[in-house]
């Protein structure tokens, strides 16, 4: 009776062991699935920043490409005209060096912004292409601890049932169980 009830013990370890382990492996996995929407997040944040730059872009040169001829046109020619017409052309000039400074400016701006988010992204994904490399290390060790005390677990009960069936044998005990 002894005999069976510790090979009762070991299968109930050994199921619940199993059973832990397959929650644990569900954990680690929510875990990743939870990473790779995060980083799917990130990239979808960095590529709509992205779309967002080039947009500004291709609206900003256009202006730029305007006003580079403008800026040398307006310049005041010397003895071509009177003073008079020269001072609008002076201010407009002005006005326009002035728009295009800060055009470039609000580029630069938005250049420093694209690289902030291109290096937070970075440094996100790498966060999490570590934290996914740590679950897999911890789950392939977890997994060979496992195995190995089932393995245990699962040969002390093949001993167990071969000793209670050699007792079964021998003295003839637990035959009308």
């Amino acid at each position: 009776m002894q005999l069976k009830y510790e090979l009762d013990k070991i299968n109930i370890e050994l199921v619940s062991l199993l059973k832990n382990w397959k929650k644990k492996k569900n954990e680690y996995l929510a875990r990743l699935v939870g990473y790779r929407a995060e980083l799917k997040e990130f990239k979808a944040v960095l590529a709509a920043t992205e779309e967002g730059h080039k947009v500004y872009l291709d609206l900003v040169q256009p202006i730029l490409e305007l006003l580079q001829p403008t800026e040398n046109n307006t310049a005041p020619k010397a003895n071509a005209e009177p003073q008079a017409l020269v001072e609008p052309a002076v201010s407009a000039a002005t006005y326009l060096r002035r728009l295009k400074d800060l055009i470039k400016a609000a580029q630069e701006k938005e250049t420093t912004r694209i690289t902030q988010a291109r290096s937070i992204y970075k440094t996100n994904s790498e966060h999490i292409l570590r934290k996914t490399k740590e679950i897999y290390t911890a789950m392939e060790e977890e997994k060979g601890q496992v195995d190995a005390y089932a393995d245990i677990l699962t040969h002390k009960c093949k001993a167990t049932e071969m000793q209670l069936e050699a007792q079964l044998k021998t003295s003839g005990m637990g035959i009308g169980l």
